[in-house]
């Protein structure tokens, strides 16, 4: 099977908030292919703001993309 076609345009300006189970809620803001921002909205840190985190991405399957980045704490 081929790899996917690498096109990214779905998620590339949008935000996406999405809620733990905890509760915690958390926005992710999709600047470049390899860049995001994120704003945490409730929890311990809520009110951080974390911009410019390198990020990457990769289409899956059409429609669907998987990101991912490493946190300094490990995380």
């Amino acid at each position: 099977m081929p790899f996917p076609d690498q096109d990214l345009s779905i998620i590339l300006g949008k935000h996406i908030i999405y809620t733990y189970e905890n509760d915690w809620q958390y926005e992710l803001y999709f600047k470049n292919a390899t860049m995001a921002h994120y704003r945490i909205h409730s929890g311990l840190v809520a009110g951080r703001w974390v911009t410019n985190r390198e990020v990457h991405m990769t289409a899956i399957g059409h429609g669907m993309v998987r990101v991912n980045w490493l946190e300094p704490v490990g995380n």
